[in-house]
């Protein structure tokens, strides 16, 4: 009998062609015969997902010889599953990540502090409907490795959560890098009497009480922070709370909201604590602009005499209940008064269909003509324009205007900025046609007589990456775009 390819292939080239498989065609694989079943078990066990109690039974009853290749575990936690949930846990003592929706049902459940002291292996923790009396439970986890931990208290409108009992968690895990809060709400308590948390870089408060903010005091090496505020009717004094940080800026800043009420209170507060950030995200809740051209308003330039930003992420929803002009106003004048040095923008823009009375239908967004000459008043050298990424359906001929405007954007905008070095533009339209939806180019100069010109070459799209993450450094100097000429990194089309 002739020997069949895959049996020639060793079990690491069979896992590295397994992990491009979906889970429905590795259990299909797994039925074909012993081999194929040994070898797709690592793979099929490795995350498990359990949200219903059939389910957590099903695990339970199925665990015996496949627990220990499984890695991550998401469970929603009901009546039904909660008292067979520790034994899940008892058998699967290797998981690295662990997200345990509706915890709250267990907390009075001795067996399942005994189950998540075995978790010596874990990384990442996730940790839905916390009460304060769940705190203990996870500070006993002995893993010293946990990297990330994501608490999401159960948000009561009147909630006084316990900030020294969290910071007793947070202790206990000297390698925690990720730290996300949701719906925390404590009283306020004097921070500078703790120890501080040098491992923690990555910090979120997903709307959260303004002293939970305090915790920033604490993380002297953040570089990513987002920033989310609960806006009761009262709230504390700004004047009391901590200086968050020195003179030196937070690497990355991300601005949400979820009420509208809370953007005073977040602007006052960044005023307040005089931070400085090199890369600011906005997203389209702010609603700073409707059109990437026109509107604003003063919050946006008190939060910019503050930041000082070198970079600038802004999400904007293009909604077209009135027609459009190419009017110009006055963001792109007040961004450039507040943030002179402003060297790199990515422009996310989002169309709204508002149902026209007039039969027009949805239009998307296409970029202005004023919109290059707005920006060149900036010393920009890295823009990405994104342009309707989410496109759902291919659009007719009424459609091919704006792909000329996109099209033509990064030249005109190479032409009107001398300062530009490297520029992207992204659109839904190209990844429905199966073409290259992201495309990146190079800004050369010429040389001699024709030292003012400006041609562009194309770039792989990892490169116009790169280029955009080395201009979004607050330490870039413009050498360090120097590479982006090399032939290597020109893109070479099929």
């Amino acid at each position: 009998m002739a020997t069949l390819i895959i049996d020639r292939l060793n079990d690491d080239i069979l896992l590295l062609i397994l992990s491009y498989l979906e889970k429905r065609d590795l259990c299909a694989l797994s039925l074909t015969c012993k081999h194929c079943h040994m070898i797709s078990s690592p793979r099929l066990w490795a995350v498990l997902s359990i949200d219903r109690a059939f389910f957590v039974s099903w695990w339970h009853e199925n665990l015996v010889t496949n627990a220990h290749y499984v890695r991550e575990m998401a469970i929603c936690v009901d009546l039904d599953s909660a008292p067979t949930l520790p034994d899940v846990l008892f058998a699967t003592k290797n998981i690295v990540s662990l997200e345990l929706f509706r915890s709250a049902l267990l907390h009075d459940n001795p067996r399942l502090s005994m189950a998540l002291a075995g978790l010596r292996e874990l990384r990442k923790l996730s940790c839905d409907s916390v009460e304060d009396n769940m705190l203990p439970t996870i500070q006993n986890i002995p893993s010293p490795n946990l990297t990330s931990l994501c608490l999401g208290y159960k948000g009561r409108t009147h909630a006084c959560d316990d900030l020294p009992s969290l910071i007793s968690v947070i202790r206990s895990f000297p390698r925690l890098y990720a730290l996300i809060l949701e719906r925390f709400k404590p009283a306020t308590i004097d921070i500078a009497n703790y120890p501080l948390f040098t491992s923690i870089q990555d910090l979120t408060f997903n709307v959260t009480g303004l002293a939970a903010t305090d915790l920033i005091y604490l993380c002297p090496n953040v570089t990513s922070l987002r920033l989310s505020l609960y806006h009761p009717h009262k709230t504390g004094a700004l004047e009391s709370r901590p200086r968050w940080r020195g003179p030196s800026p937070i690497p990355r800043l991300t601005l949400t909201i979820l009420h509208m009420h809370a953007r005073n209170l977040i602007v006052s507060l960044l005023e307040r604590q005089a931070l400085r950030a090199t890369h600011v995200r906005f997203p389209m809740v702010w609603n700073f602009t409707q059109d990437g051209i026109s509107t604003t308003h003063s919050r946006f330039t008190r939060i910019f005499d503050v930041l000082k930003p070198y970079s600038l992420y802004l999400e904007i929803s293009a909604t077209w209940h009135a027609k459009l002009s190419d009017r110009t106003g006055t963001l792109w004048q007040e961004v450039a008064a507040a943030a002179p040095h402003l060297r790199a923008l990515v422009l996310d823009v989002n169309s709204v269909d508002d149902s026209h009375p007039d039969g027009e239908g949805q239009r998307l967004w296409a970029p202005p003509d004023a919109l290059v000459a707005e920006l060149a008043q900036l010393p920009l050298v890295c823009v990405h324009l994104k342009a309707d990424l989410e496109l759902l359906e291919r659009k007719g001929d009424a459609d091919l205007l704006r792909l000329r405007a996109l099209a033509a954007f990064p030249r005109e905008l190479a032409e009107a900025v001398p300062t530009l070095r490297v520029v992207g533009v992204s659109d839904g339209w190209g990844r429905l046609e199966g073409v290259r939806s992201t495309r990146w180019w190079c800004v050369e100069r010429g040389d001699g007589d024709d030292a003012a010109a400006r041609s562009l070459v194309e770039l792989w799209r990892e490169d116009g990456e790169w280029a955009l993450r080395l201009v979004q450094n607050e330490a870039f100097c413009a050498s360090d775009l120097d590479g982006i000429y090399s032939e290597k990194r020109r893109y070479v089309g099929e």
